[in-house]
């Protein structure tokens, strides 16, 4: 039994070491096998990875994407393979070994041999057995659309960014599905969509986005394939349903999708795509573009849509010199090159397609390039303007209707900013529009066309909304087409025009002639000839006499700025025309123009003539008479308006107004009574008199009607109807025809209002229905503009469509309303302006201004006893048990209060116990507007805001001489509601000469900052400040002030500092930064307590124009070096005057990096370097501006130079220089003379080193201005430069050369070959006096 138990135990251990004594002995006696079998495996695994790669490379053929597990293994493999088949030729060696002196094999050799032979075979085994079990090797990676958006090239412009900033908002905003982007061909909107997907896929605002573009003539297989292949579904359906079924399913499976449909012209049917918003498991959202705003807006429904213009001339500039390449800006290529790139409209497809063109190209191609694009071919778009040309043409044909397009390409021959006015006569004369009857029907139709080319991108709206405007490259493409397509030429003085072919120029349907001379022959005949537009630049250029002898059917005829000093015989045989357009010119008798039967408009807009004769009152078809700007019109012959007995409209405005009351020697107001047709009338009377009293009580749709002897007719009026009135008397004998104009008008001026109290009840007990704008100016009876205690009906509800109320020194006004007011008024207010209203103590109850929804700007101004803006007037609060918490003037974004002594606050009670502060007794301002009274006893401060009223989309706010100490309470929450969007920030305290109000020491017990750390501005963009003692808090609150703009500092006279350390990082935006007039700063960036941890490495600043004035003890820009660590490269200009205690202005870090400084000018400052000294650096340091062109030192008389040690300076493109009252630093010298001097044995060290070379400034500058008071000026003209080094000078200001010893060799001024003017008193060699002024 023992042995039993012993045997178990000990028997595996035993056979354990049989069996590996055995396996050891295999490998010995077996090792031959092994590495035959390890060879023959590694045959396989070669074998099977050469299959393998077969199989990766005809799917890498394919697109597709090799698995991770499959591309590794090819990798280890060849790892493998090489290695064993390297160890098996070393050990086919081995296996030969002998021992014994040969006569026995080696069998540690072999056993060795043979178990790393097993080894490696159990791997190369496993690699096979790998091989097998994978699934694929490859997969099939769907086109990412932000793969497909390449930003390679993508240029960000500035004035790009916050329409980029804005449609990246509404694809944040979650009730907004769908974001549009229109504009013009070419203008980039493909392009920032492009962007803004990008930045939406980093954001991780979506997971997938994917992008089609539609075209012109959409095709939905093409769309549905376009989306597929980037979400990687193929299509088995054959049909554009089943297809779009499939698709929709597909999207579903995206959780967050942005789909962009790019380059739409229509309506596009999303559901047959397989686009849906219906599903409310994912979030899809789509982003479109097109060139018209009403495919987005009306078609597409789309909810935000954002519009995107042509870049700015700069930036145009800048993109055109990156795309054009190093060459550009060589002096003889850059100014053509300007010209150029301007003539791209700002479109950067067109920048980009010429200055690709032209990248490289010699000058005499830069010349060719600018002579074809200022000369359009008018067959066809070839050259540079091919694709742009073609993309602008393309929106052309895509407008639909003809008269769409012959509007466009009548309105792009008129021009920019060209008149509606004009080409609602232009449009009628032609006839254009047979399917209307009147102008108002013309001007309705032209307007409608306009809008829908605005929004097809093709025209833009003009300075006024009287006008609009046309690119410049629309223009060039619209003239092409006209030509092309419907025989009209046009020319201007860069197009020749070839009159030498007749039978071209007989075939002409329009001709518009545009500069300072024409050569139109007379001789010829123009059959076909309809439009005929000579617009001179010659004001004295005369028409010739026969001119319009071969133009019989002729309709339109405008002339501008030309000269009809005699009758005009030929005029006569105008018989078919219809528009007569004679602007600004000068006309001699016009009396032959009553011979043209036919004509419907005439018009002598700003000519000079003096009297309209008889004979125009046999235009009896006349639907329109414009004598606007005739200033010099002084007589209309009696009876001629009277005639016109189908005129429609009549414009007299800023012309004659010498109206007869009687009509016997001039034209009577009573002549209009006899024009039932007239819907439109311009009129200025001088004297009220003048008119009947029915006059106009015919109902006028348009009028601008000017009663008294003050009113000009300047401005820009947005309303139809305008009525200013001044009356000398009282209003008793106001006509009824004037009183009817009062219910209609919607722009209303009324001046010196004699014994009117009440403008409500004395002027239109109707309340004034259609009023929009009212403007009350020196009525000193005015007692209340309402006053509901006397004759207001209950039914009537005052000025409810009014927008803006302007009330101007109105001596007498107590309440804007008296009584009870229904809240409906105002409703609809705006704009509200009160300047030098004395007895006002308040606006508005506090129920009215809860009825103020739409109020956007405040400004009031010298009101005397103001007091607060609202009131809570007793009666509000009586009867009820609540009181009235706060309310949110959402809309208000301006906000001005100037001059106002006893403002307490924005709103108050007529109770004590509901002020916000405590009003008393004995202590006054001394402001010169008066005593204010303070309680002696402690008080909160006054302050301008409190909980009542929140301003929560507040932008601008002025505060200027106003008796508030404070202007908010930091600790409020309903404050941080009213000044989270503020972007303007103007507080201009103005004490004049006052001492300060006294605050009790429990309050304040030290200056108090203007800004705390309570009050947060997360969006202020500028402030001006003035007369505040303290700016910043040590701690502001977090986000305060990081999107500040622009500041501008003056007469703070406790200031040491601007911006301490601490606080440096919060104006790394600051664009702008103005300091004038505050006598004991000392330093504006305090860097001597930077520390690591308030700055990082490289922060770069974005101030760019930097402003120091009259700061006596100003002593450091930057007090200490930031050695690289505060970085302000975008300087443009930098001006410094009357700072007495500055030596220097840059540290060495940052004036070794100012690549955009544009302009530097020190005047009148103790400025001995411009460059401190770098301490304990003694290389010779190097400064370059690149950009530096205009450089001016005047009055530092303790000027030593650029930098105090040695050290070079380059401004390579230095255009204007101006030296004076420099001292007597050495401010030019030669180099040329500086290498003589060395190699006579002087020490370089010891030899002045002067501010400029000669050689190296002159050939750059246009203007140059010196004083003979410094010696070294001579070197100018005493180093014999060659004639080509002074070629670039225009300009030449000379000073103090009035000795023998300062004459300037007449040599010297024979070789500014480019001279234009030369100012000074100098001496010439030759004896040659020049005095001021004298023009080369």
């Amino acid at each position: 039994m023992a042995v039993d138990i012993i045997l178990s135990a000990v028997l595996p251990f035993v056979e354990l070491a049989i069996g590996s004594i055995t396996t050891n002995i295999c490998y010995a006696f077996y090792c031959k096998s092994s590495l035959r079998h390890l060879k023959e495996e590694v045959d396989k695994l070669k074998n099977a990875r050469e299959r393998m790669q077969h199989l990766v490379d005809e799917d890498r053929r394919k697109g597709k994407v090799i698995e991770e597990d499959v591309a590794k293994w090819l990798l280890e493999v060849d790892g493998i393979t090489e290695k064993v088949e390297r160890e098996l030729a070393q050990d086919e060696g081995g296996v030969k070994k002998k021992c014994f002196m040969g006569l026995c094999p080696n069998f540690k050799t072999r056993y060795q041999l043979g178990k790393k032979a097993e080894e490696k075979l159990a791997t190369v085994k496993a690699k096979l057995e790998e091989q097998r079990s994978f699934v694929s090797i490859s997969y099939q990676v769907a086109p990412s659309g932000v793969e497909v958006m390449s930003g390679k090239g993508y240029q960000a412009m500035q004035s790009r960014i916050p329409v980029f900033n804005e449609i990246m908002n509404a694809l944040k905003t979650a009730d907004v599905n769908t974001v549009g982007v229109c504009g013009m061909g070419g203008v980039g909107k493909t392009t920032l969509v492009k962007e803004v997907s990008k930045q939406a896929i980093e954001d991780k605002l979506f997971d997938k986005m994917v992008i089609a573009s539609v075209t012109r003539n959409p095709d939905i297989m093409k769309i549905q394939g376009q989306i597929a292949d980037q979400l990687g579904l193929t299509f088995n359906e054959e049909s554009e349903w089943g297809r779009a079924g499939r698709l929709r399913e597909r999207l579903k499976q995206e959780k967050k999708i942005l789909v962009v449909l790019d380059d739409l012209w229509k309506r596009l049917d999303l559901e047959a795509i397989g686009i849906s918003f219906k599903d409310e498991q994912n979030e899809c959202k789509m982003l479109l573009t097109s060139r018209e705003f009403d495919v987005l807006s009306s078609e597409m429904e789309v909810e935000k849509n954002f519009s995107i213009s042509g870049l700015k001339e700069d930036e145009a500039w800048e993109l055109f010199k990156k795309t054009a390449g190093g060459n550009v800006e060589s002096p003889d290529v850059q100014f053509i090159a300007l010209k150029i790139a301007t003539k791209c409209a700002g479109l950067p497809l067109a920048i980009v397609t010429v200055a690709k063109a032209l990248k490289d190209k010699r000058l005499p191609e830069w010349k060719n390039a600018l002579r074809e694009l200022k000369r359009p071919s008018p067959r066809n778009f070839t050259g540079l303007q091919a694709e742009v040309y073609s993309a602008i043409e393309l929106s052309y044909k895509h407008l639909g209707s003809e008269e769409l397009k012959a509007i466009f390409l009548l309105s792009s021959r008129m021009g920019y900013n060209a008149s509606i006015q004009d080409l609602l006569k232009y449009s009628m004369g032609s006839g254009l529009f047979s399917d209307v009857a009147t102008i108002e029907e013309v001007r309705d139709k032209v307007n409608s066309l306009l809008h829908k080319l605005k929004t097809s991108s093709l025209l833009l709206d003009g300075d006024t909304s009287k006008q609009f405007s046309v690119h410049d490259v629309v223009r060039d493409v619209a003239i092409s087409i006209a030509f092309r397509d419907h025989n009209v030429v046009f020319r201007s003085d860069e197009v020749e025009l070839k009159w030498q072919y007749k039978d071209s120029l007989e075939s002409h349907a329009e001709i518009w002639l545009h500069g300072n001379s024409f050569g139109l022959p007379e001789d010829l005949q123009y059959p076909l000839l309809k439009v005929l537009n000579m617009n001179s630049e010659d004001s004295s250029l005369e028409v010739p006499e026969n001119i319009f002898r071969g133009m019989q059917k002729l309709k339109v005829l405008g002339l501008s700025n030309l000269s009809f000093p005699a009758p005009h015989s030929s005029l006569h045989f105008l018989k078919n025309l219809r528009s007569l357009c004679l602007h600004q010119s000068s006309l001699g008798e016009i009396a032959i123009i009553g011979e043209l039967k036919k004509l419907e408009i005439l018009s002598f807009v700003k000519s000079n003539i003096k009297h309209l004769p008889k004979e125009i009152g046999q235009l009896t078809k006349l639907k329109l008479l414009d004598l606007s700007d005739c200033s010099e019109l002084e007589v209309i012959s009696p009876n001629v308006i009277s005639n016109l007995s189908l005129l429609e409209e009549l414009f007299v405005g800023n012309s004659f107004h010498h109206w007869d009351i009687e009509g016997h020697n001039n034209a009577s107001l009573i002549e209009l009574e006899h024009l039932s047709h007239l819907t439109n009338l311009d009129v200025h009377m001088l004297d009220s008199h003048v008119m009947s009293i029915d006059l106009f009580s015919r109902k006028l749709e348009r009028f601008r009607i000017f009663i008294g002897d003050v009113w000009d007719w300047d401005g820009a009026y947005e309303t139809l109807r305008t009525l200013k009135l001044k009356l000398d008397e009282s209003t008793d004998h106001l006509k009824h025809g004037v009183l009817m104009l009062l219910k209609r008008t919607e722009d209303l001026y009324l001046l010196e209002m004699k014994g009117i109290k009440n403008v409500i009840c004395e002027l239109d007990s109707e309340g004034f229905p259609q009023l929009k704008y009212l403007h009350l100016h020196n009525s000193p009876d005015i007692q209340y503009i309402i006053d509901t205690m006397k004759g207001v009906p209950a039914n009537i509800l005052p000025f409810p469509m009014l927008e803006s109320l302007f009330l101007y020194n109105l001596v007498s006004l107590e309440k804007i309303y008296h009584g009870t007011l229904k809240t409906p008024s105002f409703g609809k207010l705006q704009m509200l302006e009160v300047k030098h209203c004395d007895k006002l103590k308040n606006l508005f109850s506090f129920s009215i201004a809860r009825g103020l929804l739409l109020l956007q700007s405040i400004k009031i101004t010298c009101c005397r006893n103001l007091e607060e803006i609202v009131v809570e007037e007793s009666e509000e609060f009586e009867n009820k048990n609540e009181e009235i918490n706060s309310m949110e003037l959402t809309q208000v974004r301006s906000l001005s209060l100037k001059y106002l002594p006893n403002l307490r606050n924005f709103c108050s009670k007529e109770r004590a116990s509901c002020l916000y502060q405590t009003q008393s007794k004995s202590r006054t301002t001394g402001m010169d507007f008066g005593e204010i009274i303070l309680e002696d006893e402690p008080h909160a401060p006054m302050q301008l805001f409190d909980e009542k009223f929140v301003f929560p989309n507040l932008e601008d706010l002025k505060v200027h001489s106003i008796n508030i100490e404070r202007l908010w309470h930091g600790q409020l929450p309903a404050i941080a509601v009213s000044i989270q969007n503020l972007q303007r920030l103007h507080k201009l305290t103005t004490r004049n000469g006052a001492r300060e109000v006294n605050l009790e020491e429990n309050f304040y017990n030290a200056m108090q900052p203007l800004f705390d750390e309570k009050v947060v501005f997360p969006c202020l963009a500028e402030i001006q400040i003035s007369h505040i003692d303290k700016i910043w808090h040590n701690q502001l609150a977090a986000g305060s002030f990081c999107e500040l703009r622009s500041m501008s500092i003056s007469d703070c006279d406790k200031l040491v500092n601007i911006f301490p350390s601490s606080l440096l990082t919060r104006f790394q935006r600051l664009e702008m930064l103005e300091i004038s007039h505050c006598h004991s700063l000392e330093t504006i960036f305090e860097l001597q307590g930077l520390g690591g941890e308030e700055i990082q490495a490289s922060n770069a600043f974005q101030l760019q124009d930097l402003d120091l004035y009259n700061l006596p003890r100003l002593k450091h820009i930057w007090n200490k070096d930031p050695q690289g660590r505060l970085i302000f490269q975008n300087l443009h200009s930098v001006r410094v005057g009357k700072c007495s205690a500055l030596k220097n202005l840059f540290p060495v870090s940052i004036a070794r990096d100012l690549p955009q400084l544009e302009k530097l000018e020190i005047k009148e400052c103790g400025v001995e370097e411009i460059v401190a000294n770098a301490e304990g650096d003694e290389t010779a340091p190097r400064f370059y501006f690149p950009h530096l062109t205009s450089l001016t030192l005047e009055k530092i008389p303790e000027f030593r130079n650029f930098y105090p040690g040695k050290h070079s300076w380059e401004c390579p493109i230095l255009k204007s220089l101006e030296v004076s009252g420099c001292g007597n630093v050495k401010l030019f010298g030669s180099e040329s003379h500086t290498s003589q001097e060395i190699q006579r044995g002087g020490q370089q060290d010891q030899i002045q080193q002067p501010l400029f070379f000669v050689e190296k400034v002159i050939s750059t500058l246009e203007e140059l201005s010196l004083s003979g008071e410094n010696p070294t000026t001579s070197i100018i003209w005493c180093c014999q430069l060659p004639e080509k080094y002074y070629s670039a000078v225009k300009l030449l200001r000379l000073h103090y050369f009035q000795e023998e010893s300062d004459t300037i060799p007449f040599g010297f001024i024979q070789i500014l070959c480019n001279l234009e003017t030369l100012y000074g008193h100098v001496v010439l060699s030759k004896g040659y006096s020049h005095r001021k002024g004298l023009l080369m």
